[in-house]
């Protein structure tokens, strides 16, 4: 990995871990608006780790907009960022076509990971900033009760017993029932963290079997599940409840650790959650920001 890819990596990792040390879990968090942050230009939401990064800069600033953009692209709508306005970095994958090496006038296709610096709407002058529609026209709850519905090839879904889990050698995901949940909100987070597992088998995504509690794939995987969980919390527009509310402290101290020992974890398993999130919502956006 390059320098400048290190670089890249070490940066959000280091975003991502002063929420943390502050007690401010991203992903647990809802996004400003139903659907997440924007591109202005292209009206596409921004993808993986991005949402994060994004909706972070939002709550210390106070940004009510979801809209974001270069100066380049607020020079192009005729706007301009105003002077000491601090931009907030994200991260795309781009597909490259590469001459192969090992077969002499064959091309091959690998990504280019980069950074770049973009400006929400409200910190730029001359730009109309547009009217974001109202979450509360669409009902998150009947959107909540499509997403399994929907889920094209999914595992099995049960109810009963007292724990919730996702079994890869059944292709099931058992649930306690509904009302044994506080809310509706508990129940759909977690539901969805299981449906991510789901996505981890061989007929899907197959990700690697997490099979041994503690390890670093269970680690990956669990992180994996929580982000995606969220990214599908936040596209219907309701609020990912953590599980481990008696022990917030253990559970930020806990992922401290391991993302100060491998700054590729959270870029890399959030862009694994957008892969299971775009899965089971049947999106495919492909890579990107």
């Amino acid at each position: 990995m390059s320098s400048k890819n290190e670089k890249i990596y070490q940066a959000v990792t280091d975003r991502i871990i002063a929420a943390l040390e502050a007690g401010t879990v991203p992903w647990h968090k809802p996004w400003t608006s139903r659907g997440g942050h924007v591109n202005f230009i292209r009206k596409t939401p921004y993808r993986g780790i991005n949402q994060w990064l994004l909706s972070l800069t939002s709550m210390e600033r106070g940004y009510s907009s979801p809209y974001w953009l270069t100066y380049k692209q607020a020079q192009s709508k005729g706007g301009q960022v105003r002077g000491g306005e601090k931009g907030t970095m994200i991260v795309f994958w781009k597909p490259l076509l590469v001459d192969d090496r090992d077969n002499p006038g064959e091309k091959k296709q690998i990504w280019m990971f980069r950074s770049f610096t973009v400006f929400n709407v409200e910190q730029c002058d001359g730009i109309e900033i547009p009217v974001v529609e109202d979450a509360n026209s669409i009902d998150p709850i009947e959107s909540a009760d499509r997403v399994y519905a929907d889920y094209v090839n999914p595992p099995s879904l049960r109810h009963g017993g007292d724990r919730a889990f996702y079994r890869r050698s059944e292709d099931h995901v058992q649930m306690p029932n509904r009302d044994d949940f506080n809310t509706a909100e508990d129940y759909y987070s977690t539901q969805f963290h299981e449906l991510v597992h789901s996505t981890m088998h061989e007929d899907r995504l197959n990700r690697p079997t997490a099979d041994n509690w503690g390890d670093e794939v269970y680690a990956k995987e669990e992180l994996v599940a929580e982000m995606g969980a969220g990214m599908i919390c936040g596209v219907i527009g309701i609020t990912l409840a953590p599980k481990h509310e008696d022990n917030e402290a253990a559970y930020i101290a806990s992922w401290l650790k391991k993302l100060n020992s491998d700054p590729k974890l959270v870029v890399q398993a959030a862009s694994k959650a957008q892969q299971a999130a775009d899965y089971i919502l049947g999106d495919d956006n492909g890579a990107g920001a």
